[in-house]
């Protein structure tokens, strides 16, 4: 049996013009950067073997337009290489970030006024020397800027108009060439994804096109660099009686592609809730498309999963369903958040974490027009609770051969996103998520628990300090088997002369 320990090591940074180092030989590699209190400027960025960049906004002057990005570079033992600054006001938001090698592109867009013409701003960042060039540009009025991707020269922009139909900015970084492209022209679309296309050598757009008022399927479209489309597949589960919630496509060899998502017994769904990604899942679906046509479909109810039910036995009536849904498919209704595919020898795995809004009651007492009291009652939101991960493998023909979890049901935040990293250490999976303080980690084999569920603190510089809060954790992958933990900090210690102190920090 492995055992996975954190190397721990000594850096303590502070954000002044010294660096402070720890003398305590089993404290952690770590950066912690000081904040006022109830604020979250900083941003972190990993370059995986490269390093590690933090940035922040920071305010210049009184005006609007007084503020600057600032960018900091670290290696990998967490020792600064450069700070770079761009001057960029406040009506500016980030709106995404792709890289490419040593290169960084950051996409910036105005909130702008109603109606007005939105301008774009990205920030070309060359990671190994900090050149930083950028490149401003106007989109369509009443569009916004939903994602972006890097690839060959070009910067796709991705875009969703006020009528829900999305679209793309082709732009050649080299000539400053750009066109428009919009996938479907009448249709109500969601963007799922921009990937690189190898034969033919351009670009593919993953999207889900709205037919029906309540009706969608999922459509891949690929393009040369000129503009031009060459091919589509379109995957139409209604013949099934079912619907694609979500999907994600791997290229198998240059004739070939995986598809893996979750599907829906419930045909009717809307626009809001693909944007939102609040569709009720039943299980997951793969597929094989060659020479852009589907030639082979699965569908793998949760139900079925072994791991569904040491989960979800409280759940009687779902529990009792397994054995009652001969003749109609039950569901048990997850929303997913889902993660890239990855390969593992000749398997491919796919993870995804389950969640679902949390409420409580308020009762509140009022009188009728005969004085009579009545009671009044409300939900309140109380944020997301994360229920568990499913971890699935799959073979190159789309044939599920495995299938174990990761439970995660200690998790209640407003902020909706991927927690779980998944590491690949030969046939092993390590599975870890940061929250509340805490590292959570889990070792698998396929279907084979190897080392139990396992919490460990995150470690401070200073034995004596004591974490009174920890708003916000979060946990990325960086490189080989390390990630970087990383959040804001309430800190107390007694023996300094300000014991206490609000501070943004990384571990590794």
């Amino acid at each position: 049996m492995k055992r996975y320990t954190l190397i721990l090591s000594v850096l303590f940074f502070l954000l002044s013009p010294h660096t402070r180092l720890s003398g305590q030989t089993d404290r952690p590699m770590r950066l912690e950067f000081p904040v006022p209190e109830d604020t979250k400027p900083f941003q972190l960025i990993s370059l995986e073997n490269r390093g590690v960049i933090i940035l922040y906004q920071a305010k210049t002057g009184d005006q609007k337009s007084d503020f600057k990005w600032v960018f900091n570079l670290y290696d990998v033992n967490l020792k600064q290489q450069w700070t770079r600054e761009f001057p960029l006001g406040s009506e500016f938001e980030p709106k995404f970030t792709t890289r490419s090698g040593d290169t960084l592109v950051m996409g910036f867009q105005d909130t702008g006024k109603k109606g007005s013409e939105k301008k774009t701003c990205l920030l070309v960042i060359h990671t190994s020397t900090g050149v930083i060039q950028s490149i401003e540009e106007d989109i369509p009025d009443h569009t916004l800027i939903t994602t972006g991707r890097l690839l060959s020269g070009y910067i796709i922009l991705g875009m969703r108009n006020k009528e829900d139909q999305s679209s793309v900015m082709l732009y050649q970084t080299g000539t400053g060439l750009k066109q428009i492209i919009r996938p479907e022209e009448n249709n109500r679309t969601y963007l799922e994804d921009i990937l690189p296309s190898v034969r033919p050598k351009g670009f593919s757009l993953v999207y889900e096109n709205f037919t029906g008022k309540k009706e969608s399927v999922f459509s891949m479209k690929t393009y040369d660099f000129s503009g031009q489309s060459l091919t589509q597949v379109t995957l139409d589960l209604r013949p099934d009686q079912k619907t694609l919630n979500t999907i994600k496509v791997v290229s198998l060899d240059s004739d070939r592609m995986l598809v893996l998502g979750a599907y829906s017994i419930d045909k009717a769904k809307t626009f809001g809730e693909t944007q939102n990604k609040a569709e009720e899942s039943t299980g997951f679906f793969s597929g094989i498309i060659k020479d852009q046509v589907l030639i082979s479909k699965n569908f793998y109810n949760f139900l079925d999963f072994k791991n569904f039910y040491n989960r979800l036995r409280g759940n009687q009536a779902i529990y009792e369903g397994k054995n009652t849904r001969k003749e109609k498919e039950i569901s048990s209704d997850y929303r997913l958040l889902l993660h890239n595919i990855l390969k593992q020898g000749k398997e491919y795995v796919f993870l995804a974490e389950a969640y679902y809004p949390e409420y409580h009651t308020i009762t509140n007492w009022t009188y009728d027009y005969y004085g009579h009291m009545q009671p009044v009652y409300y939900d309140v939101f109380d944020g997301y609770r994360y229920n568990n991960a499913f971890v699935t493998g799959f073979d190159t023909t789309g044939k599920l051969l495995w299938e174990n979890s990761l439970e995660m049901n200690n998790i209640l935040s407003f902020e909706l996103k991927q927690r779980v990293n998944p590491i690949l250490d030969g046939d092993e999976i390590i599975l870890a998520y940061s929250f509340d303080g805490k590292i959570t980690s889990k070792v698998i084999r396929k279907d084979q628990t190897i080392d139990g569920i396992e919490h460990a603190p995150i470690d401070n510089t200073d034995a004596h300090d004591r974490v009174l809060d920890e708003p916000e954790s979060n946990m990325v992958y960086w490189y080989n088997n390390f990630l970087l933990a990383y959040g804001y900090q309430e800190i107390k210690n007694v023996t300094r002369q300000e014991n206490r102190r609000n501070v943004f920090y990384i571990n590794k």
